[in-house]
């Protein structure tokens, strides 16, 4: 394999591309040990070194120091290794890695995400959050199962009247436009028709406002 272009990315971060394509990120220091410029040949023990000795290790690091700031799903960690520069390989490496001390768990992340998010956003919007994150849908779905997903279809009707309170909605004076402009705004929020229907329709006095 042939270095074909070296990139600059910061005064101490340089991605380096093999045979026209990219292929990793070294440190200053690390470029010169290996000796790596543009036309140098890497041989496979020189990659095979660079992959065991310094990206393998330095992803393992990466993967655990970004799982103590914060949980995140396999797919959402894989991502962010490979747009970090980490051939896909390696960023599998990784993630086996941290999943193997349950550092990652999409179960759990799924079901925590539920939880912290029920009231506070509606089911269906909940469900393309975790879709976007990687996720599953039968995971989600079965999840949602597991913790009654009855129970947060009624907390999609008492977040659409939270919402309702908030922009001072009045189903007594608001006239059809004005109707038509708020059910627009909370299906954009993700509430379902059937349940805009009903807040929108519903004695205030029976909605508990969080």
């Amino acid at each position: 394999m042939i270095v074909t272009k070296t990139q600059q990315l910061s005064s101490s971060r340089t991605r380096i591309y093999l045979d026209e394509e990219i292929a990793f990120v070294l440190y200053k220091g690390e470029l010169r040990f290996y000796g790596i410029r543009e036309g140098s040949e890497i041989t496979d023990t020189l990659w095979q070194d660079i992959c065991e000795n310094v990206l393998k290790k330095r992803a393992r690091l990466l993967s655990m120091n970004l799982l103590k700031e914060r949980d995140y799903p396999q797919q959402a960690l894989l991502n962010k290794l490979i747009t970090g520069g980490y051939p896909p390989f390696i960023a599998q490496d990784a993630l086996e890695y941290v999943k193997s001390y349950g550092y990652v768990d999409d179960r759990r992340y799924a079901k925590d995400y539920i939880e912290n998010q029920s009231g506070k956003k509606s089911l269906r919007r909940i469900r393309e959050d975790l879709a976007r994150k990687g996720l599953s849908r039968d995971l989600v779905e079965e999840i949602l199962t597991d913790t009654e997903e009855e129970n947060l279809q009624d907390n999609d009707l008492t977040l659409a009247c939270h919402l309702l309170s908030k922009k001072k909605y009045d189903p007594q004076t608001a006239d059809f436009k004005e109707k038509q402009r708020i059910a627009a705004w909370l299906y954009r929020k993700g509430i379902r028709a059937e349940v805009i229907k009903k807040a929108m329709e519903a004695d205030f006095d029976l909605c508990i406002y969080t």
